[in-house]
């Protein structure tokens, strides 16, 4: 009841606000997985994932620092990259990008097959590109003042 107000997350943050109790566990088998319909068209999508960031703002600050000091970081990344190559410096570009999915791609690659989305590993390198772009538009949306009072 705490978070009813919101037109999504109150799951998300009952887990939060629970845990912080000790009284959760992780579960990774396939039978607890939870498996939803995907949106079925971009507008559905951007509702549904704008929906989801409304609840941002009920995280626990310390939680808020650590997904905006990740998505800062990824976004300063190619950000960074993108001014290096308009100024020349291509080469530092390609190896900071070749260390940084060293690192992600492999864990990455381990986490889709643990979460049985293996079919969506070719398609990383891609997605890794256009998330910052993704936080761009969708990470303002707690904050915009528009929340749905419906839920599908």
């Amino acid at each position: 009841r705490a978070h009813a107000d919101l037109p999504s997350g109150d799951d998300d943050l009952f887990i939060n606000q629970a845990a912080a109790h000790g009284r959760v566990a992780l579960a990774l088998s396939p039978e607890s997985f939870v498996r939803s319909a995907p949106a079925r068209s971009w507008g559905a999508y951007y509702y549904q994932k704008f929906r989801h960031h409304t609840a941002a703002t009920r995280y626990r600050r310390r939680h808020q620092l650590a997904l905006g000091l990740l998505h800062g970081s990824h976004a300063a990344h190619y950000g960074l990259g993108l001014a290096a190559v308009l100024s020349g410096a291509g080469t530092l570009v390609l190896i900071t990008v070749i260390l940084r999915w060293l690192i992600v791609v492999p864990t990455a690659d381990r986490l889709l097959r643990r979460f049985e989305g293996a079919d969506l590993r070719p398609y990383y390198p891609g997605f890794d590109l256009v998330l910052p772009i993704y936080f761009l538009l969708l990470a303002p949306a707690p904050w915009s003042g528009r929340y749905w009072k419906k839920w599908k």
